[in-house]
């Protein structure tokens, strides 16, 4: 693991593309023993996805709307 991975984490949860929030949320989820201050985190998170509910994904060749929330736990449960 990183030395500064959860310092970089958190920065690239405010980040102005939602996509890198997300993936930031995805890490974060994945690794919360490495993190200090979850509380505030959790908090960050929820107001993320009440900002954005669904995204825009390609599943194949087709276009879809998920719901963001759902996306990222699909994500989290995966094997590395």
């Amino acid at each position: 693991m990183l030395k500064h991975a959860p310092e970089v984490c958190q920065i690239l949860m405010y980040s102005k593309n939602p996509a890198t929030r997300l993936m930031a949320i995805e890490y974060f989820t994945k690794n919360k023993s490495e993190f200090k201050h979850t509380e505030v985190m959790n908090n960050w998170i929820d107001k993320v996805f009440a900002e954005l509910p669904t995204i825009e994904t390609l599943e194949g060749c087709f276009v879809m709307q998920r719901d963001s929330k759902a996306l990222v736990t699909e994500y989290v449960k995966r094997k590395n």
